[in-house]
Parts: C-alpha cells; structure tokens; sequence
C-alpha cells in the first residue's frame, strides 16, 4: 500500500467530510509538528481517488483555541483496561485537549465485557454527570468502544439525550471476522483467567464483536438522529503493521487488503455517519501508544508512528 489504494467501499449516500477534515487535519498537525514534519500529512491520512478536491474558496477557518464548554468523554475498546496506559487510548491527545481547556474524561467501561454490559455502564457515568449546559458531551469511541457507544444510545435515551456528538476512531460497527474465528479459543483459554489488570467482567468482548451479531444489532437498532455522528477508519500496509497484529492483517488481507489489522476498513463507518477519512495506521497505531511498554508486539518495520 505504498500508493493509494482504491475507494474503500463505503454506503451510498454517505456524507463525505474527507476534505474538509484534511485542512484541519493537515493545519493541525503542522502546528503540532517541528517545521521539518510538517509536510508529513499526507502520508498519514490516506487520499483514496474518490475523496472530493478541496474548493480552496470554502476552506473552513481554523481557530487558534477550542471554543470553551466542550466535554469529551473517551471510550475505550476492548482490553482498554488491562494494559494501561498502554492500552489507554488518545492519551497523548487526551492530555493536549486538557491543557487547551476541554473536559477530558474516560469512561469506567469494562474492556472484557459486552457491550450490552459497557452500555448501561456508559449511561450511568453519563447520567451522574453535573448538567452544565451549555456544554457539548462529544463521545469518542475506539474499536469496540464505538459499538459500546452505539449500544447505550439506543438503549439510554436518558443519556442519549445529553450526548451532542459520537466520533469513531476504527470503530467495530459491523463487528470483525477474527471475532468469528477467535471466539472459542477466547472462551477456552483467557475468559476465565486472569488478564492483565482487567476484570474478567461478563466475559462477552469477543461475542459483541461476532459479524453476526453487529450487522443483526444493526439492522434493527436506529441510532438517535439527534445525534451527530463522524467516522475516522484505518487501514495500512505491512511495514505499519505492528508485530503481533502482523497475522492477523494477512488472515484479514484475504477478505480485502484495506484493514487495520483487526478491522475491515469498511467495517468502521458509523451507517449514515460523516466520513473524515482513514488514517495510514494499524488498528494500535491510530489510537494506542504500545511501544514503550511492548516494544517487541509493537514493532513495525517503517518504523513508530508519529
């Protein structure tokens, strides 16, 4: 993947905020770059042939600060809470947002549980929060901290309610096939073993990301349409591959060669949700910072994400 591969094959009708989002994006990162990296963008953030031309007369204005009375509240994927903080995601950006005046929370979400179970414990953090209107709750999701976000929205609309925005980074909205195949290995050798720092919880992780059972929750689920909704993919190449996801993205490069390791690019778009693109990055890589504490797992041959 050392060009740009085709169209990922996403739904009809799909609103496409690619170019829009690659002028803050790209700004973004060149205000947070030496002079030297700041050319880096687009490598990081692929340009697929049918991403729309960026009309440089409707350019958005980037502000200098973040206007105030946003709260973000991240949403961890599965196994967030075993390794921290190297399973911890965004931290790096958690502790930027921070300093520029935004709430920055996590939620207490169980990283081996099911969504159904993360859901009522998403709504009820949600619930417990001091109403300080006018503040916007943006919720980000992570892998299958998406599908848990998904899940509270159409089953809490107490909650729901509250919630003004939900950005999914790699989400598993459709769930992954190595969900399918690794589901009774899962339940035979780690569900009832001791994890990390993890709690073996519900033990329904692998379950809640079955193909099956996202594309049937899916199917009968309509998400709040009060809600915005942005999905931010991620698929890579071998040398961005992170060691240990190494198998697995050649196991998935058998169904399509866009993945991230662990998902299917086509996988992780919220349905009806505003594409901001797909990150140049394994499904580690485009929220983790795994290195440091696995540095053997996480070894990529182009070297660590920037």
């Amino acid at each position: 993947l050392s060009a740009a591969p085709p169209a990922v094959d996403i739904d009809p009708g799909t609103p496409d905020g690619r170019a829009r989002f690659r002028v803050f994006f790209c700004t973004v990162s060149a205000r947070m770059r030496s002079a030297a990296h700041a050319a880096a963008c687009d490598p990081e953030l692929w340009r697929l042939p049918d991403e729309p031309a960026a009309d440089a007369a409707a350019a958005p204005a980037i502000p200098g600060s973040i206007a105030p009375g946003l709260h973000l509240l991240i949403v961890g994927g599965a196994f967030s809470d075993c390794f921290p903080p190297a399973s911890t995601p965004f931290a790096a950006v958690a502790g930027r947002l921070r300093a520029a005046g935004v709430v920055v929370d996590y939620a207490g979400i169980s990283g081996r549980s099911s969504s159904e179970s993360n859901a009522r414990l998403l709504a009820a953090q949600i619930v417990a929060m001091p109403d300080r209107r006018p503040d916007r709750l943006v919720l980000l999701g992570h892998s299958k901290g998406t599908t848990d976000i998904l899940e509270m929205l159409v089953r809490y609309p107490d909650a729901a309610a509250r919630v003004t925005a939900v950005i999914s980074v790699a989400g598993a909205v459709r769930g992954s096939p190595l969900a399918d195949r690794g589901a009774t290995p899962y339940e035979r050798m780690l569900a009832a073993r001791s994890f990390g720092h993890c709690p073996r919880g519900d033990g329904g992780v692998i379950e809640s990301l079955r193909q099956s059972v996202r594309t049937a929750w899916l199917a009968v689920s309509p998400l709040p349409p009060a809600v915005h909704y942005y999905s931010l993919g991620a698929f890579t190449g071998p040398p961005r591959v992170a060691r240990a996801l190494t198998y697995p993205q050649r196991q998935l490069s058998k169904i399509d060669t866009e993945n991230d390791g662990q998902l299917l690019a086509r996988d992780e778009l919220i349905p009806g949700s505003t594409l901001l693109g797909f990150v140049n990055a394994d499904h580690w890589g485009v929220a983790l910072a795994m290195e440091d504490a696995f540095p053997f797992l996480a070894h990529r041959r182009a070297g660590a994400l920037t």
